[in-house]
């Protein structure tokens, strides 16, 4: 029996009527979930962003490969 709705064959259980489950189709569901990374600094660290130092270079690394590995820890909005 067709329920009328689009939901397509029908089977009458009692008073209740259950679509067909070979009728169902699942809507596919984007996750929409962003992650925030929280970070809540030492007093340590507070101190050096105040002075202007928060890292210095050493071993000559590229910048460029200093920014990638901050970026890796999870500070990807950090400029340098």
């Amino acid at each position: 029996k067709d329920d009328g709705n689009g939901g397509g064959q029908c089977q009458r259980m009692g008073e209740l009527t259950a679509n067909d489950p070979k009728h169902f189709e699942k809507e596919p569901m984007s996750d929409t979930r962003v992650y925030v990374h929280k970070y809540k600094p030492t007093e340590e660290d507070v101190q050096w962003e105040h002075n202007g130092v928060v890292a210095t270079v050493i071993n000559g690394e590229a910048i460029s490969v200093v920014h990638n590995r901050i970026a890796d820890a999870g500070f990807a909005e950090l400029t340098i």
